[in-house]
């Protein structure tokens, strides 16, 4: 079916409902039947009821008529005292009369009655207007009688009363005819009556009839819809199974409802899963690095084909095995170790230098950064090949050592030369040599200045430089920074203040000065004259404060992360009596690393520059 869901169900709801409508619409024409049948019943009754009420007048006013010819006329002529029979007979003439007058007015009311009940019949309506004729003709008659009687004697009575009720009985019989007899018919009630009881009966019927074909309809409508639903929801249910296990799906639904877009979505997700995976799975293969996945027992249960290029093995070997096979008998232990620490760790990566071993015993040198997940009891690693920087490394550390001690000695040499002729040793230079050897001096100072940077540096990156911790005294600190900086701070006209302290902390005194020593030589290069520069100590929240502030012309903002790179030189101005180079704030922060310490730099344009270095807590003992 290409209709919706809620049109399905409309339509299922509609059917037993219009049903339901023909049914009562035919109920309801059955009980309007038996209604009319009813009706004409209790008219027909009504009717037979006036035509009775008629009947029985008709034949009250022919007692009486009767009456008053054989009980008393006769006995009045046989008695001979006139006195007393005259005044019977003459209140039993006027009771006789009254009652004929009454019969008579209940037959024209009857007749009025059924004039009203017949007045949609034309031809009934005739016959009853004729009997209403007859019954006027019948009480004019006993008007007449009325008036003869109040006028004649008694001799003459009985003539008339006989004359008079022959005269009556036609009357009589003229309202009686057989036409408004046949009026009076039982069997039009009887057939009436019947017909509004099989109405009824058959409306009945019909009802309940309906009320179960409803239920049965209804019933059937909705086991075909659920069951046509669930199976297609049973479809959509497998693939959804199927779509979450990456595997294929059933044929598509068919149709235009809700389903079947749904069950369209679904094959349209497996494409783009499909095509995602396949991605995914081109990018995990053809990566650089090696990414595995292994269980509690560290074996390999996921590789890609970079280990076929780093250990000279295939995926397809590799999987099952245990991947602590595969390294340096030196790198077991710190990949141990490593993984200890990342079931421990899950909230960050942790990683080492390991030593991968080919099969044929040839060293790669990789970054392995351990991942655990509790959910699914996995690591995942990856290993990153670090061979070449290593050998760059390596190249990089024996040119660094060849430079620094090829050169070291001639520059050392050359200095102590440039000291001897400003002793005089060689006699007395006039200005122009002077002024040379000014500079000359200056570029050996500059040139020891960058061998021992490099030095420092080098000694750094090779982890030969030991953080000693110790009780150390801030003003003795402060002293031993500023003092060897005074005279050149006096040359350019800047003023050193140092701030007044006499608390000890907790740290190592030679690298907290050689980091100090460095800010104050760069804030020196760029003061003003007739500026100051302030070297300070403070305590904030715990932590251990030193700062150097300068007033010198400040550092736009978008530079100030590159201070720290090698060999950056931020052109700001004033002279640079003081050997530069490059490298004095890279030393900084890397021995600020070492002291777990922080620097921080705060600079606006115009308003001088401020480097503090932050002391953590674990850095304060």
């Amino acid at each position: 079916m290409s209709l919706k869901i809620s049109h399905q169900g409309y339509i299922i709801v509609a059917i037993p409902l219009l049903f339901e409508l023909a049914v009562f619409g035919f109920v309801l024409n059955l009980n309007n039947q038996a209604e009319m049948a009813a009706s004409r019943a209790r008219e027909s009754r009504r009717i037979n009821d006036e035509i009775n009420a008629i009947i029985q007048s008709i034949y009250s006013m022919s007692l009486v008529s009767r009456g008053m010819s054989f009980n008393g006329l006769p006995t009045m002529m046989e008695k001979r005292q006139k006195g007393p029979a005259t005044l019977t007979s003459g209140m039993n003439i006027t009771k006789s009369a009254t009652q004929l007058a009454a019969a008579e007015k209940a037959v024209l009311f009857h007749i009025e009655t059924l004039k009203q009940l017949e007045r949609n019949n034309p031809q009934a309506l005739e016959t009853v207007e004729n009997t209403e004729k007859a019954a006027y003709t019948a009480r004019n008659h006993l008007n007449e009688l009325m008036v003869k009687i109040a006028s004649t004697d008694f001799t003459s009575l009985p003539a008339i009363l006989k004359e008079e009720r022959r005269t009556l009985d036609l009357d009589l019989v003229a309202i009686l005819s057989r036409e408004l007899l046949d009026l009076a018919n039982p069997q039009i009630r009887d057939d009436e009556e019947e017909a509004a009881a099989r109405a009824r009966k058959l409306s009945q019927r019909v009802l309940f009839a309906a009320v179960a074909f409803s239920i049965l309809l209804a019933f059937l409508g909705a086991s075909l819809f659920s069951n046509r639903i669930a199976l297609r929801l049973g479809k959509l249910k497998e693939n959804a199974v199927r779509l979450a296990q990456l595997r294929p799906l059933l044929p598509p639904i068919g149709g235009n409802d809700e389903i079947s877009e749904l069950d369209t979505s679904f094959h349209e997700a497996a494409r783009m899963l499909g095509e995602s995976e396949e991605k995914l799975q081109n990018t995990f293969d053809n990566a650089a690095d090696l990414i595995c996945s292994l269980n509690e027992q560290l074996g390999v249960e996921l590789v890609n084909k970079t280990c076929e290029r780093l250990l000279d093995v295939s995926a397809t070997d590799l999987v099952g095995t245990r991947l602590v096979q595969y390294l340096s008998e030196n790198s077991r232990t710190v990949f141990l170790e490593a993984i200890a620490a990342a079931k421990q760790t899950t909230d960050q990566a942790v990683s080492t230098e390991i030593q991968l071993k080919k099969r044929n015993g040839e060293l790669v040198q990789t970054i392995c950064i351990p991942k655990w997940v509790p959910s699914e009891k996995t690591f995942f690693c990856v290993f990153h090949d670090i061979s070449e920087r290593k050998e760059a490394e390596e190249i990089k550390r024996e040119v660094f050592a060849m430079v620094s001690h090829d050169l070291r000695t001639p520059v050392t040499s050359f200095g102590h030369f440039t000291e001897m002729l400003e002793s005089g040793a060689f006699g007395e230079l006039n200005e122009k040599g002077n002024r040379f050897l000014k500079f000359a001096t200056s570029s050996v100072s500059r040139m020891e200045k960058l061998l021992e940077d490099i030095m420092t540096i080098e000694r750094i990156r090779a982890k030969t430089i030991r953080v000693s911790n110790s009780s150390i005294s801030v003003s003795e600190v402060l002293c031993n920074v500023s003092e060897p900086m005074l005279l050149v701070a006096q040359n350019k006209g800047v003023l050193i203040e140092v701030s007044e302290s006499n608390e000890s902390i907790y740290s190592d005194q030679s690298l907290l000065e050689k980091i100090l020593s460095n800010f104050l030589s760069n804030a020196l290069k760029v003061a003003p004259t007739n500026s100051r520069v302030k070297l300070s100590f403070r305590n904030e929240q715990s932590k251990n404060v030193f700062s150097v502030q300068d007033e010198g012309p400040g550092i736009p903002q978008e530079k100030i992360a590159r201070l720290f790179d090698k060999f950056y030189s931020e052109e700001t101005g004033g002279n640079h009596d003081l050997p530069s180079s490059g490298l004095g704030l890279t030393i900084a922060k890397e021995l600020a690393n070492l002291l777990k310490a922080h620097i921080e730099v705060n600079s606006k344009v115009g308003s001088g520059t401020t480097f503090r270095l932050i002391l953590d807590d674990e850095a304060n003992g």
